[in-house]
């Protein structure tokens, strides 16, 4: 939600031709919440991996962020709609991921040692 809000000011002040010094405020503020965000995104990527294996799992969640952003980016540019579709993609990205969030402990991914 800090990053939806921070991203919403983005698009008001640059709305309104504010100046920089506000621009940098909004910024700042939706990359707060992107850093508070993929801290336990990582944390749950790799919860239940074996820690030999938690480098390739982070990876793996790299990529997929990575393949996403491109195919946001493609969708979004080929829409042409105005700034605050941002918004509405980023809420409807965030409800996904809510939504698909699984619930528990990963405990069956890890071998047992006997």
């Amino acid at each position: 939600m800090i990053t939806l809000l921070g991203l919403a000011l983005c698009i008001a002040a640059i709305g309104a031709e504010a100046p920089y010094a506000v621009l940098l405020l909004c910024v700042v503020f939706a990359g707060l919440g992107i850093g508070l965000a993929f801290t336990p995104l990582f944390d749950c990527a790799t919860a239940g991996v074996i820690p030999q294996h938690a480098g390739a799992a982070a990876g793996a969640v790299i990529a997929a962020q990575n393949i996403g952003l491109g195919i946001g980016t493609a969708v979004y540019s080929s829409l042409n709609g105005p700034p605050w579709w941002a918004v509405l993609c980023l809420l409807l990205a965030g409800l996904t991921t809510g939504w698909t969030k699984r619930t528990g402990t990963s405990d069956s991914l890890v071998p047992s040692g006997g």
